[in-house]
């Protein structure tokens, strides 16, 4: 988690965005984005082989998110 400016967000990625915020020091944290947390790489047809899998878990899923706006799928580049 990050903080910025007292907005809490998940990944330095998404600090200053505010639509992509988890909460604040004042307000607490917001309900759970569910699209990133039900994140599964495993079931990604590219990632279901790699090796590497257990070490990038399927890329950055906030660079995919603003790639493709699901963050359900690989951004590896491998």
């Amino acid at each position: 988690m990050s903080v910025c400016n007292t907005n809490i967000y998940k990944c330095l990625m998404a600090a200053g965005e505010r639509t992509r915020k988890a909460g604040s020091l004042e307000e607490g944290l917001h309900t759970i984005d569910i699209d990133r947390v039900a994140r599964r790489p495993w079931q990604f047809e590219e990632c279901s082989h790699c090796k590497l899998l257990t070490i990038c878990g399927g890329g950055c899923s906030w660079q995919e998110y603003k790639i493709r706006k699901t963050g359900q799928e690989a951004n590896c580049g491998m």
